[in-house]
């Protein structure tokens, strides 16, 4: 039990991205333990099973290699979830207001 406490105070939270380097669609997150959350992305993605649609059928015509995954907002493990939330958002807000396609729906 000691260890997964350790082991989550070392995770990041934060709000990250996923670019497609092909169309330069983007998917913005958040979450209190990134490198968890990638190999959920990823591992959804590899069996076609992820929620966002849009994604999926981009992963599969482009393939792993053509998604960048990282953080753009780092914040500490302990950050609420609300805020992580309000961060995404504010996020999403941005990329939207410099005219990016997004791969979330409305409210992320």
């Amino acid at each position: 039990k000691q260890y997964q406490k350790e082991y989550h105070k070392k995770q990041t939270a934060g709000v990250y991205k996923i670019t497609n380097t092909k169309t330069d669609m983007i998917y913005i997150g958040q979450t209190a333990q990134f490198k968890k959350r990638q190999t959920d992305h990823k591992s959804r993605l590899r069996k076609k099973k992820h929620t966002n649609i849009q994604l999926q059928e981009d992963y599969n015509t482009y393939g792993e290699e053509a998604f960048i995954f990282e953080v753009i907002e780092e914040f500490p493990c302990d950050i609420s979830s609300d805020v992580l939330l309000e961060k995404e958002r504010a996020q999403i807000k941005k990329h939207l207001n410099e005219g990016k396609e997004l791969y979330n729906k409305e409210g992320g």
